[in-house]
C-alpha cells in the first residue's frame, strides 16, 4: 500500500525482503534489500520517503497510504511537494522510514 507497509513487511513476517518500487515523481526504479532488519542495499543512493501529516481520526489505507511514496532524490521530492501544495507532511531518510515501518509493523504477529 505505501513506502511504510514495504519497509515494515520484513519485521512484520521475520523474513529478508527485496522491495521494488518506483518514485512517485519520475518512475524511476527504487531498489531496497533488507537482510535480518537491516538494509543492506538500496538504489539510487539519496532516495527518501514522504511521510504525510496525520490527520486525528485518519484511515491509514486512504489517508495516507496513497502520498506516502518513495522518490529517487530530495530533488524529486521538492518537485512533487511544488505540484502537490495541498498534502502537507515530512521527508524522512530511508533510515527513518525504516524504523516507522519496524516500529508500526513488528509488533503485530
Amino acid at each position: 500500500m505505501c513506502a511504510i507497509d514495504a519497509l515494515g513487511m520484513p519485521f512484520m513476517l521475520r523474513r529478508d525482503a527485496e522491495i521494488r518500487s518506483v518514485c512517485a515523481q519520475c518512475g524511476g526504479e527504487i531498489q531496497i534489500q533488507v537482510l535480518a532488519g537491516r538494509v543492506i542495499k538500496h538504489s539510487p543512493e539519496d532516495l527518501v520517503v514522504w511521510f504525510p501529516t496525520v490527520r486525528e481520526r485518519c484511515v491509514a489505507a486512504t489517508d495516507l497510504c496513497p502520498t506516502l511514496n518513495f522518490f529517487c532524490s530530495p530533488l524529486h521530492l521538492r518537485q512533487w511537494t511544488t505540484i502537490h501544495p495541498e498534502h502537507s507532511g515530512q521527508p524522512l531518510t530511508l533510515a527513518q522510514a525504516l524504523d516507522s515501518g519496524r516500529n508500526t509493523f513488528e509488533p503485530l504477529l
